[in-house]
């Protein structure tokens, strides 16, 4: 009862394993260690670009710095194109 109301909605046997934890936790884990996509960030200019610039927003917030405006719109014009 107490399980439950704290979100539990499995039950797993001890010992507990590593493979059957996470594989509760996120799913088949097989299909998140197989192959990688052909898709890859290199492919896409825009894309890069855009994660580049939200990785300096979060990294400039977080150290209590001034955002770049230029970094930001070259970032939305390379995403744009």
């Amino acid at each position: 009862m107490q399980a439950n109301a704290l979100g539990a909605t499995d039950l797993l046997p001890r010992p507990l394993g590593g493979k059957p934890l996470l594989t509760k936790v996120l799913g088949d884990i097989e299909a998140l260690a197989g192959d990688q996509p052909e898709f890859t960030m290199k492919a896409s200019y825009g894309a890069s670009a855009g994660l580049t610039a939200l990785q300096n927003v979060f990294a400039a917030a977080s150290m209590g710095a001034p955002l770049n405006p230029k970094t930001i719109d070259e970032a939305g014009e390379a995403i744009v194109f």
